[in-house]
């Protein structure tokens, strides 16, 4: 591992991961295994896999795989599921119907992962531009939800987001 401030950045051939039998996740970093309770992206919106966190139970950082997207395929896979279960984030590809209710906005979409129901509380601050025509909705349950492109979106799914972006 090495220093850069108070940063530590592991390189891909100085660490393996593993499930252990307990179904923790185990970092082999340089000979030496620390316990992983979260692995957690720098850039979860924009570039999910370059920079990933690794922390341990105390939320303390471990260290930074810059480019865990080149790690041996195990370890590949168990950054995947734990970046995917924490960030839940269906990609909309239909927006069947808004309505609004005291300020209360109910959102019918579809999405890459089914169809749902979900409400945001003021749109103005929780559907917001990420560049190029990407828009990310959080719900009043903290949730997110991806729309890559509205451009993409059909002209009745663009003309309802319209109101908001």
């Amino acid at each position: 591992m090495g220093a850069t401030s108070d940063i530590s950045f592991i390189g891909v051939g100085e660490v393996a991961l593993r499930r252990a039998d307990s179904g923790d996740t185990v970092a082999l970093i340089n000979g030496v295994e620390h316990i992983v309770a979260h692995i957690l992206s720098v850039f979860p919106i924009s570039n999910r896999s370059h920079f990933v966190s690794l922390r341990d139970e105390r939320g303390e950082e471990i260290g930074i795989i810059e480019q865990a997207h080149e790690l041996d395929p195990e370890s590949r896979r168990i950054v995947r599921e734990e970046l995917e279960r924490s960030y839940f984030l269906p990609r909309i590809t239909d927006v069947y119907g808004i309505d609004d209710h005291l300020n209360l906005y109910t959102f019918h979409v579809e999405t890459d992962r089914g169809e749902r129901t979900f409400q945001v509380r003021n749109p103005r601050q929780n559907v917001r531009s990420v560049g190029g025509g990407r828009y990310i909705i959080k719900d009043v349950d903290g949730n997110r939800y991806d729309i890559p492109s509205l451009r993409n979106l059909g002209p009745k799914s663009q003309n309802l987001m319209s109101e908001f972006v």
